[in-house]
């Protein structure tokens, strides 16, 4: 067993559906490591003329992202979002360039995608793309916060599809594509691990460049742990589509059973560019219990239809193999899932799903009223940072769900 400790996300209603329609009875739950988190821690022509559009303007890198309550939810707003009038908005972005193998009338048949909540074709002169998505207005329209979920996903899949077939060039990496999208719209602030990481209610997720698989194995004498071996997976990009993952040092130092691992999911996973991870589940109710386990796929097709016989059939699906996909599973508590946040200058690995509140609840008591008075935030935006305002109260920060990349600071 890998020394981990469990952390259980509760009250975080993740609204990705599964694959498979019937949900599993697992309590989902991220691994992190007991003393990094006590300890470390403190460190489109046609929608462009929809009703109820509203055109946005260029963001400006200088503006701030702002967390404001609207109706029953919380919202997350982009940088230079201006207010809509309907329900929908659009905004013009760059993607990448246009394929030159489509005339124009192929790139609008065959590179547009058409959904009920998000929406993307070319613009009429071809030089950008036109992005529609919920306004602030649209999002509080309870159909559409219960079916984001599901939309995303499906918009994704079909991103994925159109970059296989060249429509955004062949550098355009699908990574930086999403987050491009979502620094564009405004979105739940809970539900920021379901736009930022695809992830689901069977703890399915999308592996974006930065974050890191921590692979962990015991040590023992004479049955007793006296130590445990670590190995650290950085995932990068890979263009045009996909990741791939490095070990973070040398070869050199990988030691035991978690270097025997890291080793085989380097040479296992080169060649698929989809990677996902399908995170370690169990109910202590039952003792049932589901281990962590990477996938991957040379397309994201590939990938949705592993990860749906996964959920609807059990992990021996993982094993079967096919030449477009490969899956590994983990022993017991051996692999978490990590995040790099800067806590006041120094990186620090947290899981997905950690609040602003948890960080600043670690401070110590001395430090804590000045922490709360003076702490800021900076989220990753379009290549360079923007600050996040909010109101400094413990309500408000528990609403602020921290992504890969995020910047805290206090005096």
């Amino acid at each position: 067993m890998g020394m981990l400790r469990q952390l259980t996300l509760k009250g975080h209603n993740c609204r990705v559906p599964d694959l498979v329609s019937d949900s599993l009875p697992f309590e989902h739950r991220f691994r992190i490591d007991a003393r990094r988190f006590f300890v470390g821690i403190s460190l489109f022509v046609g929608i462009a003329l929809l009703s109820g559009c509203h055109r946005t303007r260029s963001s400006s890198p200088t503006d701030q992202y702002l967390l404001k309550d609207n109706s029953s939810l919380t919202l997350l707003l982009p940088p230079g979002l201006e207010p809509s009038a309907g329900k929908t908005q659009i905004s013009e972005l760059s993607l990448g360039a246009f394929s030159n193998d489509f005339s124009s009338e192929e790139i609008v048949a065959h590179c547009s995608i058409h959904g009920v909540l998000f929406e993307l074709a070319p613009s009429p002169d071809q030089r950008r793309w036109i992005f529609q998505f919920p306004s602030a207005e649209g999002w509080s329209v309870p159909s559409a916060y219960e079916s984001a979920g599901s939309e995303w996903t499906s918009f994704l899949q079909q991103l994925a599809e159109r970059s296989l077939i060249g429509c955004f060039g062949k550098d355009a990496a699908l990574s930086a594509m999403q987050e491009r999208l979502v620094a564009a719209m405004p979105i739940p602030a809970d539900e920021a691990l379901i736009f930022y990481y695809s992830l689901g209610s069977y703890g399915l997720v999308d592996l974006h460049p930065g974050m890191e698989i921590e692979i962990e194995s015991a040590i023992t004498v004479a049955g007793k742990i006296t130590g445990s071996d670590k190995a650290l997976l950085t995932v990068q990009d890979r263009s045009p589509a996909g990741v791939s993952l490095v070990l973070r040092g040398s070869r050199k130092d990988l030691r035991g059973d978690a270097g025997a691992i890291a080793s085989n999911v380097l040479e296992k996973f080169a060649e698929y560019p989809s990677l996902r991870l399908i995170l370690a589940q169990e109910t202590p109710e039952t003792d049932q219990k589901r281990h962590a386990m990477l996938l991957g796929a040379r397309t994201r097709d590939a990938s949705d239809q592993l990860a749906g016989k996964i959920m609807r059939d059990g992990e021996h699906e993982c094993v079967q193999g096919s030449p477009e996909t490969a899956c590994l599973i983990f022993p017991d508590g051996t692999a978490s899932l990590l995040s790099t946040v800067t806590v006041n200058g120094h990186a620090a690995l947290y899981a997905p799903g950690i609040t602003l509140s948890q960080i600043i609840g670690t401070i110590r008591p001395a430090r804590y009223e000045r922490a709360m008075q003076t702490v800021t935030i900076q989220r990753p935006y379009l290549g360079t940072y923007a600050a996040i305002r909010f109101d400094r109260n413990r309500s408000e920060m528990r609403k602020l769900i921290l992504i890969n990349g995020d910047r805290i600071t206090w005096k």
